[in-house]
C-alpha cells in the first residue's frame, strides 16, 4: 500500500501475504502493521485492555530475572529435586522470548497509532 509509513525495527517476520502474496514469512526489516490484519487486530485488542509494550518487555525480563532465581534455589536442595527445578527455571527462561516478541508487535503498534494521529 502506498502513503504508508513502515514501521522500522531489527528484527521483523512479515506474514505471507506481504509484500507481494508470496506464501512463506518474511524476515525483514520493514513492515507495516496495517498491512497485517488479522495480527493488528490481536494488538489492538491487547493495546485496548491497557497492555503496552513496556510491559511484554518488563515481563520478558522477569522471566529471565525468575529463571536464574529458580535455577539458583534448585543449587540448594537436594539430589532428587533439583532436576525438576532445572527444568522449571528452563521452562520461565523460555517465556522471556514470547513477551518481548509481544513486546516488539505492540512496540510496532503503537508507532502506527502516533503515526495516524500526525
Amino acid at each position: 500500500m502506498t502513503g504508508q509509513n513502515p514501521i522500522h525495527h531489527p528484527l521483523i517476520i512479515c506474514p505471507p501475504g506481504i509484500y507481494g502474496g508470496g506464501t512463506q514469512p518474511r524476515f525483514t526489516t520493514t513492515c507495516s502493521a496495517e498491512q497485517n490484519g488479522d495480527h493488528t487486530m490481536i494488538m489492538k485488542t491487547l493495546h485496548d485492555a491497557g497492555i503496552r509494550s513496556e510491559y511484554a518487555y518488563t515481563a520478558g525480563m522477569g522471566s529471565i530475572a525468575l529463571s536464574f532465581v529458580s535455577w539458583g534455589i534448585s543449587r540448594l536442595k537436594s539430589d532428587d529435586s533439583k532436576a525438576q527445578s532445572d527444568r522449571w527455571g528452563i521452562f520461565v527462561g523460555h517465556w522471556a522470548p514470547t513477551f518481548m516478541s509481544v513486546g516488539l508487535a505492540l512496540a510496532q503498534y503503537e508507532q502506527t497509532l502516533e503515526n495516524k494521529k500526525k
